[in-house]
């Protein structure tokens, strides 16, 4: 498995700036681009680097896939799924379904309008679900960016000598985090795909 982190010459830690990220991607990435080499075995090698370098930019701008793949490589395994809605995002799941649920009715329901007019005068009540959507994804955003607050307080933590037991609660807290982040950022992205099928119409 490739190591992200020493590709890209940053220490392994759970918070990593993404502005300095960018800058090296963009760096790297210039001097490796396939376009600037014409023989043909320099193209390809310079395309599987480009490749791997496009992939560990990938996962190392994503928190929740950097947080992944610094477990894999920590543990030597990556984490388990969880299945299993964690008791302090509960009420958001449960918001989630419920909001997902409505709107499907309303797409529903705007599908079966027999006329181009009658689909034309739900439109504005397509506009308030938008407004619902996003509402609520702000609701999700902010939830997030707490995460990333708490991921940022454990970044501190990360290369302090503590014994054993104290490194251990924290990758611990690193893995809730992961496990939170998917499923926030799963949310969000539904949510947004439900708002532009709705501005579509």
């Amino acid at each position: 498995m490739t190591d992200c982190f020493a590709l890209f010459g940053q220490p392994r830690r759970p918070w990593l700036d993404a502005g300095l990220i960018k800058e090296i991607f963009i760096s790297r990435s210039t001097q490796t681009h396939p376009d600037k080499f014409q023989d043909p075995h320099e193209r390809a090698a310079a395309q599987l680097r480009f490749a791997e370098l496009n992939g560990a930019h990938e996962i190392l701008r994503d928190p929740q896939r950097r947080l992944t793949h610094l477990l894999t490589l920590e543990r030597g395994a990556k984490p388990a799924e969880v299945h299993a809605i964690m008791p302090d995002i509960a009420d958001l799941f449960l918001q989630v379904g419920q909001l997902c649920r409505e709107i499907n009715a309303f797409l529903a329901e705007r599908n079966a309008a027999p006329t181009a007019l009658q689909k034309a005068q739900l439109f504005s009540h397509a506009l308030d679900w938008v407004e619902k959507i996003e509402s609520f994804r702000k609701t999700l955003g902010k939830e997030r960016e707490s995460l990333l607050d708490r991921l940022r307080e454990l970044d501190a933590l990360w290369n302090l000598p503590v014994p054993a037991p104290q490194s251990s609660t924290v990758l611990e807290g690193i893995e809730a985090i992961c496990h939170r982040l998917r499923y926030l950022d799963r949310w969000i992205e539904l949510l947004g795909k439900h708002s532009l099928t709705l501005q579509l119409g």
